[in-house]
């Protein structure tokens, strides 16, 4: 096959990708794909904690999210972590809320489009289990 058309099929399927990625405010939207309460640091710590937990077990140059980087947000008392799509940075791959439910709890919601991310929810819930542990 001549490098050209490797090119432009390369070129068609980035430009028609990008039709389907999901922004910030259509993540943000849906329903929760998971839940969790339980005790810990405060949530922006925990933030931390799951972002580092994710950047060690699956990130790298080959890691199922080595094409992730990393946002973390402050919002209405709630932090929010936040993965975007290294290539294309307002492609939105999840949104983690962790919102404070008491003294030393926290509830940890995360929100994606899983078709379009393989793999990715259940390494951000391994994450999460990680650095959120139930209440007992």
């Amino acid at each position: 096959m001549d490098r050209r058309l490797h090119g432009t099929l390369l070129l068609v399927t980035l430009l028609l990708g990008g039709c389907v990625l999901s922004s910030l405010r259509e993540v943000r939207a849906l329903e929760p794909l998971y839940t969790r309460r339980g005790v810990g640091a405060p949530p922006e710590i925990t933030a931390h904690c799951i972002q580092d937990y994710l950047e060690d077990h699956f990130g790298g140059r080959v890691g199922r999210l080595s094409g992730v980087v990393y946002e973390l947000r402050q919002d209405a008392g709630a932090s929010l972590l936040i993965g975007r799509d290294w290539a294309s940075p307002s492609a939105v791959v999840f949104v983690l809320s962790l919102a404070p439910t008491g003294t030393q709890e926290a509830e940890a919601q995360l929100r994606m489009v899983t078709y379009r991310w393989p793999g990715t929810k259940t390494a951000v819930i391994e994450g999460i289990e990680a650095c959120v542990r139930p209440a007992s």
